[in-house]
């Protein structure tokens, strides 16, 4: 508000205003959970304990009254698998919650830049570590060569205890090598600009909000004072690539008046 005229465009948006729209509109729709026909959990093997490790499974109970709740309880706690205080937490409002911060993530434009340029940083990191492939494939061909030479020397009758066991050294340090070129071929990255940075995550924001989940979060881990919300990223070097990357966006939000702390990690 500046004097008595009330500005609401001050920043361009990201994400048009008829996506948030749709997306907001199949969050409300979400208000089952897993164990009906009609119900869904939407985090369902996506949420760890932060306490005690577990995972944190849907569940649901029948009040005296017969009407059914749903809910995620840790199942160290539930199976008293580990000493753990993670108290359990309603179904729909931890869903709303996640996708909340997810979509509100992803539509500030700050929030994005942030998400884009970091990503970049890592991505050129990646490349400039994976330029030691080239001096590791330049040392296995030296070695190729001299066990080569070595070779020829013996099949011309130069065998000795120093030949032997420089031939020994040799295959040693060709294995070696082998397997480390192995190691820096996995880290191959394919590079992304910043429009595909940028359209991976928008693209989310256009799914069902489970498939939102499946394509877009990696995991999350639930603390009572807090979550941590880790991102799956476009980059990839690797199909076992498990990096959580870097921590771009936090909030705090209201729950049940608790103060919850919402931290993304991309």
């Amino acid at each position: 508000m500046h004097g008595d005229e009330v500005v609401d465009n001050m920043y361009p948006q990201i994400v048009p205003r008829e996506i948030y729209d749709i997306v907001r509109a199949k969050i409300d729709k979400n208000k089952y959970g897993r164990k009906c026909v009609k119900v869904d959990f939407l985090l369902r093997q996506k949420l760890i304990c932060g306490y005690c490790g577990h995972s944190v499974n849907g569940e649901s109970g029948t009040s005296h009254t017969g009407a059914v709740a749903y809910y995620y309880k840790c199942r160290g706690r539930k199976k008293h698998l580990a000493d753990c205080h993670k108290t359990m937490m309603r179904k729909e409002e931890l869903e709303s919650l996640v996708l909340d911060a997810v979509i509100q993530a992803l539509t500030e434009k700050n929030t994005m830049k942030t998400i884009v340029s970091g990503l970049l940083a890592v991505q050129e990191n990646l490349i400039t570590a994976s330029s030691d492939l080239y001096f590791l494939e330049k040392q296995k061909k030296q070695v190729e060569t001299a066990l080569n030479n070595l070779v020829a020397a013996i099949e011309r009758g130069i065998l000795s205890n120093a030949t032997n066991q420089r031939l020994h050294d040799l295959e040693k340090q060709q294995e070696e090598l082998e397997r480390k070129i192995l190691v820096e071929r996995s880290k191959t990255v394919v590079k992304l600009n910043e429009d595909d940075i940028r359209a991976f995550y928008e693209q989310a924001l256009r799914l069902e909000p489970k498939l939102l989940i499946n394509f877009l979060i990696k995991e999350i881990v639930l603390y009572n004072d807090h979550i941590d919300i880790y991102f799956n990223s476009p980059i990839r070097t690797s199909p076992d690539d498990n990096s959580q990357g870097f921590s771009f966006y936090s909030k705090t939000v209201l729950l049940h008046g608790e103060r919850i702390g919402i931290k993304l990690i991309a």
